[in-house]
């Protein structure tokens, strides 16, 4: 994933960017699944998607799939670099003095640091509820879940 490369590289705008990305086209691709399943039209779910953000996507996302609350700290996470992509695609950041960059360093790398949990997590949901359309989790596999 480009996002990890840069990310490596000591990217992190580049990096937030890739994440972001990445995971808003996750989460259309997953509401766009389910709104199908549901017969609604094409045109519809264009509109939900376009006029919805990132969180109430996840959020719409879980519970439609999980029928529970979103994790918090997923939640928070794609907050925050949702965030952090619009200052830095829209250059919605304010300026700062250069003894301020460091802070802001700090504020993408924090950004970056649950990130990959949270691919993981909408991997594993990916795989679980989109294309395999299972709805109930083997015992094991909801143990091993818990902390995801």
């Amino acid at each position: 994933m480009q996002a990890r490369r840069f990310q490596k590289s000591g990217r992190e705008e580049e990096a937030v960017l890739y994440f972001a990305t990445w995971i808003e086209h996750m989460l259309n691709m997953m509401i766009a699944s389910i709104l199908r399943r549901q017969r609604l039209p094409e045109e519809l779910i264009k509109r939900f998607i376009f006029d919805t953000g990132i969180r109430a996507k996840y959020i719409f996302l879980i519970l439609q799939l999980c029928k529970r609350p979103p994790n918090i700290i997923h939640l928070n996470a794609i907050n925050q670099l949702s965030e952090r992509r619009n200052q830095f695609v829209h250059f919605k950041w304010t300026y700062y003095e250069e003894k301020k960059w460091h802070d802001q360093d700090k504020a993408y790398e924090h950004a970056l640091s649950k990130i990959e949990n949270v691919v993981r997590h909408l991997h594993y949901l990916e795989h679980r509820y989109i294309r395999y359309r299972l709805t109930k989790l083997p015992r094991k596999s909801r143990e091993s879940m818990a902390s995801v």
